[in-house]
């Protein structure tokens, strides 16, 4: 079906809206299952100082890939240079731990001029366990960089841009596992991202309007153990979301991409709901993994037939082979708001395979498969399937060297967004990690 300028620049506006799409799956990330809080740092993972523990890391990393601006022609080859030292302070007291980490990161395209080849991020978190089970975390973040959507779009909606961003998060958790099997968690949450200018470099696509945006809101979770590893979970979240959409607008208006006199409106405001159900933990002797259904909202004000309502699925499973081989499944289905007047919601639909071996303490195998369908309701959308093997081995107990292959091919119902990439990463890890 051929698209009017009009329609392609929506569709842009949504490949290229970055970091906060993903954020209303309660299950992104690591899940909480896997992470395992050390609240007595051990001195093998950094330097004592005074009573807290200081450790570093140095990350260097070569990368070639034969497709830079991810299009099907004209193919652009570039490498790219990484990096990334890192500083982390940990101070256990009382039970508890405050945690202070910085990262700069240095990156440089063989092909391609960033604004800025420097960004920062920094981390601080106080974990407060008290005696009744209580237990308190806070986290501040703060990122300042560059917005290359191949590097963090959880969507995949694969581009190359230059446009350089600051994005704060704050967030507070309340946990309290009661006496008996019953627990409660309540998180708090608040998300700011700033886009400070729009770039366009070389033969890089030329639409790349981002949206600012404020995102705030809350979770409650009722907690059921019934085992000690394995826990039943449900509750329900709320976010509003404000976006400034006037950059967007002065492209469309610039390019003349709306009729003259339109009235676009400054900001959009949406809010998503959801109930789900789900469970974490230990399933078998050889099997963890987190389980979790969604009904979810998303609804925008004014309506303009982009309102959503629909089932989400989350599922992850670790598998232990044996004592050297390991096998992952992960399946999502997920809806996704379009930030456009032609293309409400996407529907992604991503399947992933993964297998590691490791045959010693020094060195490790691995590799991974994803399936990625989307659909808008229009019933327009794209495909991809990528494919990844690694090796890691230990060169000394302070020095890791990391390979790493990669093939991507994505094929779309929209012209020109279809392509192949080819990704080589050569990377050397030093320090404590």
């Amino acid at each position: 079906m051929p698209h009017s300028r009009a329609q392609r620049s929506g569709l842009h506006g949504l490949i290229c809206r970055v970091l906060f799409i993903g954020l209303f799956l309660p299950m992104a990330g690591v899940p909480a299952w896997a992470q395992a809080v050390n609240y007595e740092p051990s001195p093998s993972q950094g330097l004592p100082l005074g009573k807290g523990l200081l450790s570093t890391s140095l990350e260097l990393s070569w990368q070639f890939t034969d497709n830079l601006f991810k299009r099907g022609e004209p193919l652009v080859s570039s490498s790219l240079t990484q990096i990334r030292p890192s500083i982390r302070f940990s101070l256990p007291y009382s039970n508890s731990i405050l945690m202070l980490s910085y990262s700069p990161q240095f990156r440089e395209y063989s092909r391609a001029d960033l604004p800025t080849k420097v960004a920062h991020y920094g981390r601080l978190e106080n974990m407060l366990r008290l005696s009744n089970g209580m237990e308190f975390n806070f986290s501040g973040e703060l990122t300042r960089g560059v917005a290359e959507t191949t590097e963090i779009d959880p969507a995949s909606q694969i581009t190359f841009s230059t446009t350089p961003f600051r994005h704060g998060r704050a967030s507070l958790a309340w946990t309290w596992d009661h006496p008996s099997h019953w627990g409660t968690v309540l998180k708090l949450d608040r998300d700011d991202v700033k886009f400070l200018q729009t770039e366009t470099i070389g033969s890089a696509p030329t639409f790349l309007p981002f949206f600012d945006y404020t995102r705030g809101g809350f979770s409650l979770d009722a907690t059921w153990k019934t085992r000690p590893r394995l826990v039943f979970y449900g509750g329900g979240e709320f976010h509003n979301t404000d976006e400034d959409r006037r950059t967007f607008n002065s492209i469309l208006i610039r390019n003349n991409l709306v009729a003259p006199g339109t009235t676009l409106p400054d900001s959009d405001l949406f809010r998503g709901e959801s109930l789900h159900l789900g469970a974490r933990g230990v399933f078998g002797r050889r099997t963890v993994g987190e389980v979790q259904a969604a009904y979810t909202q998303i609804r925008f004000q004014g309506g303009k037939g982009r309102d959503f309502s629909g089932l989400e699925l989350n599922a992850k499973a670790e598998v232990l082979l044996t004592s050297a081989n390991q096998i992952s499944l992960e399946a999502v289905r997920q809806p996704i708001s379009a930030l456009s007047d032609t293309s409400s919601i996407l529907l992604l639909n991503s399947v992933r395979l993964a297998w590691s071996f490791t045959p010693g303490p020094r060195q490790s195998w691995g590799a991974s498969t994803t399936y990625q369908e989307s659909d808008y309701q229009n019933a327009q959308g794209y495909t991809t399937l990528s494919a990844e093997g690694s090796w890691s081995f230990q060169v000394h107990r302070r020095a890791r060297l990391q390979l790493s292959a990669l093939r991507i091919a994505r094929r779309t119902t929209f012209p020109g967004l279809g392509f192949n990439e080819n990704r080589v990463t050569v990377g050397w890890l030093l320090g404590w990690f």
